[in-house]
């Protein structure tokens, strides 16, 4: 595995000289560059996010070499001067540090935490696995040549697709391709499915074939260090305007927020007592949680669809709890142009939506409309209720997957 990188990354483009095709991948890939003996070794690995944390999974040999122990043998070691920069060439800071090196001759797998920015582009949970030992099965028997391999090399991605299997293992495939050192930890794709991350190129291998590690293989044994326990988000109180009204008028808004929480794998709720909000109900202490959430209504309008003679005072019901929308829905809004009992109305919310992470101070925002018709003012209520549940079950998820939480 031990070449010059510009050497190597030349090569990779000379061998791949293809731009990896427009498919939504399921992990982000690093690149990888560190000291070996005598020269630099460089490779691949992909990205997993937990919660706020970033971690790389890569193959053993690329991130670590075998040193003589006091007791005979020999055990993997991080090797110095390990740089890690994501698709953008955007580096992640200082050195990595050890989460697991798999020791076992078969594992050439290891698991590093990075320490990154909020520019850095980490991935989401890493896929288990499931259904490539029916793909795999039925490729050998076939002859499917839809596998790619995908190589990243400085913010370069390049692919090399049409491959066949040439054999297969419990723990193994292999490629009809000639790669070259410096592949090592380039995922493998069926289709859109990862199936698997490159651990020996043809050219380190003695033959004519890339060997392969299996992601079904891969993540039984990286689950335990990557895969989430849990993210914790402090839910906010529903806000109009910027102001609650009290916090017994928020509790509609308030509830459909966490319902909508409550029903994501992963993801743990809690909310602060009213004491802890300052008077613009600004959180000093996140109470440990990985996130805060909250939303507002910034804009709320009733209006009739048509202007009609005879105008009438009309009062802002109140939800379950309190006058939700007072103050969005009153001064000029409170007297609205009716033309009798078949004239109908239109109800205009726009709601702002807003995750931080605390721990980087990263904000992710949504701004959605909504526009519904109702018949009159007798069921504004319940539009109102209903508006508000519809947008947050659609809207919500959308910004915890802009964080990579979903």
């Amino acid at each position: 595995m031990i070449l010059r990188t510009a050497a190597r990354a030349i090569g990779a483009m000379m061998i791949f000289g293809l731009a990896a095709p427009a498919v939504a991948d399921p992990v982000a890939q690093a690149y990888i560059r560190a000291a070996g003996r005598g020269a630099e070794t460089d490779g691949d690995g992909y990205l997993v996010a937990r919660g706020p944390e970033c971690f790389l999974v890569a193959p053993r040999h690329v991130i670590a070499t075998e040193i003589a122990s006091d007791k005979g043998g020999k055990t993997w070691h991080l090797r110095k001067g390990i740089t890690v920069t994501d698709s953008s060439s955007t580096p992640a800071d200082g050195e990595p540090e050890v989460v697991v090196i798999f020791q076992e001759p078969e594992e050439d797998l290891a698991v590093l935490k990075l320490h990154v920015s909020p520019s850095f582009k980490c991935g989401s949970e890493t896929p288990a696995g499931d259904g490539i030992d029916r793909v795999l099965g039925g490729a050998i028997q076939s002859g499917d040549s839809g596998f790619r391999i995908v190589n990243l090399k400085g913010g370069q991605t390049t692919a090399k697709p049409s491959l066949a299997l040439t054999g297969l293992d419990d723990a193994h495939f292999s490629l009809n391709t000639a790669t070259m050192g410096g592949t090592s930890g380039s995922v493998v794709y069926h289709g859109d499915m990862l199936v698997g991350m490159v651990v020996t190129s043809a050219a380190n291998s003695g033959k004519g074939d890339t060997r392969v590690l299996r992601q079904d293989f891969i993540y039984p044994r990286i689950k335990p260090f990557v895969k989430s326990a849990g993210v914790t988000v402090l839910l906010k109180p529903f806000l109009q305007n910027g102001k609650s009204g009290g916090f017994d008028s928020v509790v509609s808004g308030t509830a459909d927020m966490r319902q909508v929480l409550e029903g994501m794998k992963g993801i743990n709720v809690k909310e602060a007592p009213p004491s802890d909000y300052d008077k613009d109900y600004n959180l000093h202490d996140p109470m440990g949680a990985d996130y805060v959430l909250g939303a507002q209504i910034i804009v709320g309008n009733v209006n009739t669809l048509k202007a009609v003679k005879a105008p009438f005072s009309f009062k802002t019901p109140s939800l379950p709890g309190g006058k939700l929308l007072e103050g969005v829905l009153g001064g000029n809004n409170s007297t609205v142009n009716v033309g009798g009992k078949d004239q109908r109305k239109q109800l205009t919310l726009r709601m702002l939506v807003t995750l931080q992470n605390v721990k980087t101070g990263q904000t992710y925002t949504r701004t959605f409309d909504h526009t519904q018709e109702f018949p009159d003012d007798a069921v504004l209520q319940q539009v109102v209720e209903q508006s508000l549940e519809r947008e947050l079950q659609k809207d919500l998820p959308e910004v915890m997957t802009m964080a990579g939480l979903t």
